[in-house]
């Protein structure tokens, strides 16, 4: 969670009346916020919403503040000039940084105060909502001193240089990556590229060294800049824009006034910033379900507008609105339900009792996976938990296929959806070579199965696994086993002979339940236990659940 720190004094100004330290407490809790320290008029303020890089800064706070308390209504409009300035953006930056965003704020009023505030909102959106400038990093610099039409562009590492900031002399941008104190936290974002993105002014001398440090000599503000021009880049385009956004919303609160910047794409132009209010349409019937809440249309009309929403228009139980554009996390009406409790006060909500009784228990799976369990830890094998995410590698040296890949995965760690427990339990024990034999582990959890006959194509099922690595493990040993878990729970079994990839040809069966096939038991095939470098025979077997849940009920 974003924690920040504010000036009392300035937090009082720009909402427009004085505070006691318990008001003010109350009011942070009630915008999701909480008092964390105060101490010589500094408010430590930690922020609990990760999606509002708009309330990382005093600025944004007070702006809610005076919604909240109806001192100002309605979602906050900015007049935005075009400034009639380009900045020209290459092809090269595409496969490094593709995305560039540009405001100017001029006659704006900082002091010490927004000095402050306008640094560490940059730090905070680039550490948190940028993913330590991965996705969005910013830049500040003196407006006064640049030289247009930029042009964000790539360059040969050694090939230009200039005095970076906090630094007084010149270096290459390879040499900031290895020397300078930001160039070295933040040079892996960099390293699978040859050339570097920059942007240069109609001078060719360098305003940023983007997602790095900014230029020395035309990045280094201070609390008497007037006029202030602002670069974001990244990897997320509506990233850059609501990063841009609040920003420049911070600065309108410090007295300035917005011109945007013409970026030109080799096949677009777009003009930046666009504060423009963007629209919602919600349901009033939809927001009093969710809240519990009966409202009247003047009381509903009345919270929007002390949530900074303004409405357009009403039809029937649609009403449509509008909301600021440094606002990205209005996705679902939920969001706005959310904003309406916020400015009615969840303290103020009465909570009522559900007009029916109902008496809390385990549900019948519960009491079954239970049983497992317990059956299972009677046998001294210890319980393990995996992830229901892994990878392609994991499935291929269990010899088992993909059911589900997921299309844009974080990591190639966590790619897949397990279709079986197997897999899992096997790349547990190659982590576990180590630890003293035998072993006895099990695992309960869900899986992803083929299921032609569902709309999706794909079945979720809960699934037991139990392995037994062990010099003489064997078949017989894990066979024993799943008697001992099926006979108390009254389950009648078949095993048929059946040959799995992954298991001895002649030393595996499938396991039938009620006539259906509900799992399968063996003895590991010595390739698998080679790939993943188990050197014990292992033995195993797995279950459905969910098919032994079927024929119990």
């Amino acid at each position: 969670m974003p924690k920040y720190e504010v000036r009392k004094e300035d937090l009082e100004r720009l909402v427009g009346r004085s505070f006691t330290l318990e008001e003010i407490e109350d009011l942070l809790f009630d915008l999701k916020a909480e008092l964390d320290d105060y101490e010589d008029g500094i408010i430590t303020v930690d922020y609990s919403d990760t999606n509002r890089p708009d309330m990382w800064s005093v600025e944004g706070l007070a702006r809610e503040m005076r919604g909240y308390l109806g001192i100002e209504r309605g979602c906050p409009t900015y007049d935005v000039r075009p400034s009639g300035l380009e900045l020209r953006v290459d092809s090269s930056v595409q496969r490094v940084r593709p995305f560039v965003a540009a405001a100017i704020v001029k006659n704006v009023n900082l002091g010490d105060a927004g000095y402050e505030q306008l640094i560490q909102l940059q730090d905070k959106i680039m550490l948190t909502y940028g993913r330590k400038r991965k996705r969005v990093a910013i830049g500040t610099h003196n407006y006064d001193l640049i030289s247009f039409p930029l042009r964000y562009t790539t360059a040969d590492p050694d090939a230009v240089s200039f005095v970076p900031l906090w630094s007084d002399r010149k270096m290459t941008l390879r040499e900031i990556l290895r020397e300078h104190e930001k160039g070295r936290e933040y040079a892996h974002l960099l390293e699978d590229f040859d050339r570097y993105p920059i942007l240069l002014d109609a001078q060719g001398r360098v305003v940023s060294f983007p997602p790095i440090i900014n230029s020395n000599d035309l990045g280094n503000i201070g609390p008497e800049t007037r006029n202030i021009f602002i670069d974001v880049t990244g990897t997320d385009e509506r990233a850059v824009m609501t990063a841009l956004n609040a920003v420049v919303a911070a600065l309108v609160e410090r007295g300035g006034s917005v011109e945007s910047v013409t970026i030109v794409y080799p096949d677009r132009t777009v003009e930046t910033p666009d504060l423009t209010p963007r629209q919602f349409k919600v349901s009033k019937s939809y927001v009093e379900r969710i809240s519990g809440l009966h409202l009247t249309e003047e009381q509903f009309r009345e919270l929007l507008e002390r949530a900074r929403y303004s409405v357009l228009s009403v039809d029937g139980d649609l009403w449509t609105v509008a909301y600021p554009a440094y606002r990205s996390d209005i996705m679902h009406q939920r969001d706005v339900v959310e904003d309406v409790l916020i400015a009615y006060g969840y303290n103020r909500v009465e909570p009522k009792l559900p007009n029916i009784m109902t008496k809390g228990g385990a549900s019948e799976y519960t009491k079954l996976e239970d049983a497992v369990k317990e059956l299972l830890i009677g046998t001294g094998a210890q319980e393990i938990a995996t992830f229901i995410l892994t990878s392609r590698s994991v499935l291929e040296r269990a010899k088992h296929v993909p059911v589900v890949v997921l299309q844009n995965p974080m990591t190639e760690t966590f790619s897949l959806v397990r279709p079986a427990l197997f897999p899992t339990v096997m790349d547990f024990l190659s982590a576990n070579t180590g630890e003293d034999y035998p072993q006895r582990v099990f695992e309960v959890g869900d899986v992803v199965v083929y299921d032609g006959s569902s709309p999706t194509g794909t079945r979720t099922e809960q699934h037991v696994a139990y392995a037994l690595a062990a010099s003489n493990a064997t078949y017989t040993d894990v066979r024993q086993v799943l008697e001992f878990l099926l006979d108390p729970l009254g389950v009648s079994y078949e095993l048929r002979a059946k040959d799995y990839p992954f298991y001895v040809p002649g030393r595996s069966a499938e396991l039938l339940i009620g006539g259906a096939p509900a799992g399968h038991i063996g003895e590991v095939h010595p390739e698998v236990l080679e790939a993943f470098g188990v050197e014990m025979p292992v033995a195993t077997f797995e279950l459905s659940l969910s098919k032994l849940l079927e024929v119990l009920r």
